[in-house]
């Protein structure tokens, strides 16, 4: 079966749904940056230098064992009072604020940085603009992430173009089409089916089939092909919907065994990973690489200069404080797994018992706020409805 420009017929509520939304993302972006906001870049200091594998797994075991004994509220604190108004110095954000490329932001109050920006390429000046940046590290070998927004229906053909022209090897999709009380936050923009076609501009994307890569909760995957005249590039698709907005998991192992996948089948191509904003849950994720590089070096670093050094590249990397911890815990249960770090108990962990008890209450409580403004939509429309037809009914009997 073959579709054209759309990827599924919910696509003609899509505009209507996204201009309701309200942005999940602070709102830094919509008001004057004060001085108070740009820090200066993290100092690197000796967490630069190279380390042989001895005194890279003594610095990462060294690291793992001060976490244990942290205060998950004092480092929430502290990550509220540095880091919610920090903008890296030194970047721009002058491209995504023209008059057309604003309206391919998702989100008015979350910026795309110039230094770091995906260029599309085969394209002129005043059309190379997609809200995805290039974020990755130092290391040799390391992955190559292009961190986006997910797709606006008006935006669909720059993503498969940029796919394209970059041969991307994986796409992470970390959200679902609608989150919370039904507010859009992707548009469909793949086949949703084995063998369905659909074209976006010159490019047609086939779904060739469903993988069975991995065990993950609310997670398929599946293989795609980007055709373009007589090239074709194929891809990877991963849909997780296991992880909540503005929140993060109680449990490490199904990220850590996504992350563990995209290492192994990325190929050397990039990485193209995108949640709704594509700054919290993203980054979150593509941070695990940096982190455990950064702590080879140095074991004193503190994970708020590595946030830094994301921003640096990606506008808001990291957003909330809760995915502040998980990112702490990802790496903590990452060195573990590779037996690096010592196995624990996670009731003898402070940090651990805490993030947990943390997170697993802030899940409920963001599920019961979700459900108690879906009612009142829900109430909204039923009343609307009904006063709709009573005053249909009154002027027939005016009539």
């Amino acid at each position: 079966m073959s579709k054209t420009g759309t990827g599924s017929q919910l696509q003609s509520k899509e505009t209507v749904n996204r201009k309701r939304e309200k942005p999940s993302a602070p709102k830094e972006g919509r008001r004057k940056k004060s001085v108070e906001d740009v820090e200066e870049k993290p100092k690197k200091g000796g967490d630069e230098k190279t380390v042989d594998e001895k005194t890279a797994i003594a610095n990462k075991k060294a690291w793992a064992k001060k976490l244990h004994n942290l205060n998950c509220k004092e480092m929430s604190m502290e990550f509220n009072a540095k880091m919610k108004r920090f903008m890296a110095s030194g970047v721009t954000i002058n491209t995504c604020k023209t008059d057309a490329n604003q309206l391919k932001n998702r989100y008015a109050d979350v910026v795309c940085i110039d230094q770091t920006r995906v260029t599309l390429k085969n394209r002129g000046k005043d059309d190379d603009f997609i809200h995805a940046n290039w974020v990755g590290g130092p290391a040799p070998g390391a992955t190559k992430y292009i961190c986006t927004q997910a797709p606006l229906k008006e935006t669909q053909e720059d993503f498969w173009h940029m796919c394209f022209t970059e041969k991307v090897s994986l796409i992470l999709m970390l959200c679902n089409f609608t989150e919370g009380s039904d507010m859009e936050k992707c548009s469909h923009y793949f086949p949703e089916k084995p063998k369905e076609k659909i074209k976006f501009g010159p490019y047609t994307v086939t779904m060739k089939e469903k993988l069975d890569e991995l065990e993950i909760e609310d997670t398929d995957f599946s293989l795609m092909e980007i055709k373009c005249k007589d090239e074709t590039v194929k891809v990877k698709h991963c849909f997780m919907r296991y992880w909540v907005d503005n929140c993060a998991p109680v449990e490490t192992e199904p990220i850590l065994k996504l992350w563990r996948w995209v290492r192994k089948y990325h190929n050397d191509r990039p990485v193209v990973v995108h949640c709704s904003a594509g700054v919290g849950r993203t980054s979150t994720f593509v941070g695990i690489e940096l982190a455990s590089h950064r702590i080879a070096s140095n074991p004193d670093i503190h994970m708020l200069d590595i946030v830094k050094e994301l921003r640096k590249q990606r506008y808001q990397s990291v957003q909330a404080h809760v995915q502040f911890l998980y990112l702490h815990y990802l790496v903590l249960d990452y060195f573990v797994q590779e037996k690096i770090a010592d196995a624990y108990d996670k009731q003898d962990s402070k940090f651990v018992k805490e993030y947990r008890k943390h997170a697993a209450k802030r899940t409920t409580r963001l599920g019961i706020a979700a459900n108690i403004i879906g009612i009142g939509v829900f109430m909204l429309v039923v009343l609307f409805h009904y006063i709709t037809v009573n005053n249909g009914s009154s002027s027939i009997k005016n009539h």
